[in-house]
């Protein structure tokens, strides 16, 4: 003979308790994401600085970025490769602006195993999100740590105004500075400039791309001497000016 036992009252109200903490912790949660960003949307102009690392196991890349986000330009610099990468690039699947990460946050929380976030005490931004997508899977973890987050608004930039490279044209056989004998050519897509040692102060070197993120070709005319060519010069600037390089291009006689 079987005998079949009903579930007790004692159970049946522990689990809808349970139940209902759950549905109440989903609720504060997504509330919290709500209210963080709200207080983000109230500093955002448009123009902000943030470094970003991806943590997952579905990939080998380097995935540590710096981000200059401005209103009409996107600069994204990864800090492992040592590249500079403009939106609309190859890279382009790997760009997330702040907005992009809420959103991920948001998706997450409706579609996640399970997710944890963690926000910047003044900003909103998401200072951590982190995820596993589905129990079952062992690689579709993966985490965004987000750090350095400047709003424009509340940075105070100094006034001084920065050049993007100095160049020192020297003669590979004995050092002799030829900056003053030199012209070089700077052009990032569209935009060239010219920088002419014989328009004085070229005694310290060469000068250009004056507060100008970009990826430059570089082309160098001295006379008597062979003209090489650099490619992919990177640039990097941070909420405030262009990040300077100095570079020493060693010219050997013709």
């Amino acid at each position: 003979m079987i005998f079949k036992t009903k579930p007790s009252a004692l159970l049946i109200l522990l689990s809808l308790l349970i139940s209902s903490c759950s549905i109440e912790e989903i609720d504060k949660e997504k509330e919290a994401l709500f209210d963080n960003e709200k207080k983000w949307q109230a500093i955002d102009n448009g123009s902000y600085y943030f470094e970003l690392s991806k943590l997952c196991f579905c990939s080998t890349e380097s995935l540590e970025f710096s981000y200059h986000i401005t209103p009409n330009k996107s600069l994204i610099y990864n800090r492992v490769i040592e590249q500079l990468v403009i939106e609309n690039s190859e890279y382009q699947p790997q760009i997330e602006t702040i907005d992009d990460l809420f959103e991920i946050a948001e998706k997450a929380q409706d579609e996640a195993y399970s997710v944890s976030i963690e926000y910047h005490p003044d900003y909103g931004v998401p200072t951590l999100i982190d995820i596993d997508w589905n129990q079952t899977y062992a690689d579709d973890e993966i985490a965004y740590q987000i750090s350095h987050i400047f709003p424009s608004a509340d940075i105070a930039c100094a006034t001084y105004v920065a050049e993007g490279v100095n160049f020192q044209l020297v003669d590979s056989e004995n050092q002799t500075s030829l900056n003053c004998q030199g012209e070089m050519r700077l052009q990032d897509g569209d935009w060239v400039e010219i920088l002419n040692g014989n328009e004085g102060y070229c005694e310290q070197g060469l000068r250009g791309a004056t507060e100008r993120a970009g990826i430059y070709q570089v082309d160098v005319d001295v006379d008597g001497y062979q003209s090489p060519q650099v490619d992919d010069l990177h640039l990097m600037s941070d909420v405030c000016h262009v990040q300077q390089k100095e570079i020493t291009i060693e010219l050997i006689k013709e």
